[in-house]
């Protein structure tokens, strides 16, 4: 016998057995979800006072339609199958509410939206991959837990040059390799939250180096980096003028190192990653080597000024950077602190950096898993947060509870411990 079923007729088979007839109804078949919605990021959205962004949710539904609600203070505009998100007060204090997306009979997505204090100053902070974990970032919050950082350099990966080919090309070793590979893992939850995350490049002992390209030499080379920030779904890049060596002039992809060159690779960075990525992306700049006083830039006959490719300039450590060009003091740090070696940020230096409307204050070499040869980096650290969460913020650091490890070359550990328990 051959049964067909379908969905909206119920049947009734009669069956003879022991001379014995029954009708029996048979149950619907299971309905298949058609109306099954996703958005991406499942999160949350952050937005900064006074420096708003406008970010964008993915939506994927099966549903004929779609529908969303936001806090009163939050704009949004339907674009087919995504949602432009920003903020109708570009200042303030901080905020705090729920996007809800809605589609047929699909359960609800509710993404958690915040916007920021306005900060005078903001945070940046070097990691050496090599020894730190990057998740270990969002254990360190102030008191009402918004996140320290505002940013992360992921330090280093190299410019290098292979002779074989004749190419300058981006060298990544395991340990940043493995977190670009697994980007999603260790470095969207602190975009997710707010912090962007830059990819620091260094110079590697050969004769490729970020102040010493050619004009055709940057550009081409910046096509490479550019489509990696686009691929791994990073906010940009950071330069760092050391351990090159002398370039051959006569090799078309090198010029002579100099401030000049430097800020030719940055124009053609900033270029690059504006043509490639859908997202705000910046270029800043560690002040070493020939990366000082970066001049402007003329193209095709147009002169670019350095706000146009530079947007942040950070001092040696001890140090602060002074505006040049048509820069401001909000370009730059106002303190540069190395962590691992027990360097202090004094509060008198704070006060500086506040009053003369500095944009920055920069950390370098945090590591609170205290695997980077100090084991006391993050009760040092914490001291100093400490300083500059109250001259700065008026405010204190939450304590932190967890650590995230790294475990050997190229390996990261996304589980996190009690800090009680490395003690």
């Amino acid at each position: 016998m051959k049964i067909e079923f379908t969905r909206y007729t119920t049947m009734c088979i009669t069956i003879v057995s022991l001379c014995l007839m029954s009708c029996c109804k048979l149950p619907d078949d299971p309905q298949p979800d058609e109306n099954v919605l996703s958005v991406t990021p499942m999160s949350s959205l952050y937005f900064i006072a006074d420096n708003n962004v406008a970010d964008t949710l993915d939506v994927s539904t099966d549903a004929d339609s779609w529908h969303y609600d936001t806090p009163d203070w939050v704009i949004a505009e339907k674009c087919e199958n995504r949602l432009i998100v920003n903020v109708a007060d570009n200042s303030g204090d901080m905020r705090q509410g729920v996007i809800a997306i809605t589609a047929g009979n699909a359960p609800k997505v509710e993404i958690a939206v915040c916007q920021k204090a306005h900060r005078s100053i903001k945070q940046i902070v070097y990691i050496e991959v090599n020894d730190c974990n990057p998740l270990n970032i969002l254990e360190y919050n102030l008191a009402d837990g918004t996140p320290f950082f505002d940013a992360v350099i992921l330090f280093a990966a190299n410019i290098n040059y292979d002779a074989a080919s004749d190419r300058v090309y981006l060298h990544c070793n395991a340990n940043v390799q493995a977190l670009l590979d697994e980007s999603d893992t260790y470095l969207q939850p602190l975009r997710e939250r707010g912090i962007k995350v830059y990819l620091g490049i260094l110079g590697n002992h050969d004769t490729a180096g970020v102040a010493q390209l050619s004009d055709w030499g940057a550009q081409q080379w910046a096509q490479e980096v550019a489509e990696v920030c686009r691929v791994y779904k990073l906010d940009g890049v950071n330069l760092d003028d050391e351990y090159s060596k002398a370039p051959n002039l006569e090799n078309k992809w090198f010029a002579k190192p100099s401030a000049a060159a430097g800020a030719r690779l940055a124009y053609e960075l900033k270029a690059a990653l504006a043509q490639k990525c859908s997202w705000h992306t910046e270029v800043s700049i560690f002040e070493y080597g020939a990366l000082y006083r970066l001049p402007g830039v003329t193209v095709d006959g147009v002169k670019h000024t350095q706000s146009e490719f530079i947007d942040m300039v950070l001092a040696n450590y001890g140090c602060e950077a002074y505006p040049y060009g048509d820069l401001t003091f909000s370009h730059c740090s106002g303190a540069s602190i190395e962590l691992n070696s027990g360097i202090k940020l004094y509060k008198s230096t704070a006060q500086n950096a506040l009053k003369q409307g500095y944009g920055w204050c920069m950390w370098f070499a945090f590591n609170p898993s205290g695997s980077c040869g100090s084991r006391n980096n993050r009760e040092h650290a914490m001291e100093q947060f400490n300083m500059a969460a109250d001259v700065f913020y008026n405010t204190e650091m939450a304590q932190p509870s967890k650590v995230y490890n790294k475990v050997g070359e190229g390996v990261f550990d996304p589980q996190p411990y009690a800090i009680m328990e490395q003690e």
